[in-house]
């Protein structure tokens, strides 16, 4: 597994479960939309069209899960070039008890995931679909506490449509 995938990331299902209201008891709510993102190969982001439904669900003691049932995107390369991907999994949120960062996240993915990796620690932008499990610790503002790792597969989607 690469070691770029250390900065941040956060799931395209996080992101658009971040605009939903969280409800224990709801049903996955509709998580259609657009994202752009950068893409280290591309001049120009990639296009991400997202449909299906996602949900937050809130845990005791402040933890979260972020799930995604029947989520697909489709990622289009401005060169034409694009892939689907069925998004299945889910994201587990731990707020971590830190003095120095008190908002800092213990993230794990598990099952197919798309993340997004923004450019932080020195590291450019990119997508990774990952399968499995992997897992990582972040400050707010990006820095890792504990480096990318877990036993899961990782898929560069910006070399793949290259």
């Amino acid at each position: 597994m690469k070691r770029w995938l250390a900065p941040i990331t956060v799931s395209v299902a996080a992101v658009l479960a971040a605009s939903a209201s969280p409800a224990v008891a709801a049903p996955p709510a509709p998580a259609d939309g657009t994202i752009y993102w950068p893409c280290p190969n591309f001049t120009n982001p990639v296009r991400l069209d997202v449909t299906g439904r996602s949900k937050t669900i809130d845990l005791p003691g402040g933890r979260q899960i972020l799930a995604s049932p029947n989520l697909r995107v489709t990622v289009t390369a401005p060169n034409g070039h694009s892939a689907s991907y069925l998004i299945t999994g889910a994201t587990h949120v731990t707020y971590l008890p830190d003095a120095i960062h008190p908002t800092s996240l213990e993230l794990a993915s598990t099952g197919l995931n798309l993340l997004l990796i923004p450019a932080a620690n020195g590291h450019p932008a990119g997508l990774a679909l990952t399968t499995g499990n992997v897992n990582y610790a972040i400050t707010p503002t990006g820095e890792e506490l504990r480096p990318f790792s877990g036993s899961g597969k990782v898929l560069d989607v910006c070399l793949a449509l290259g």
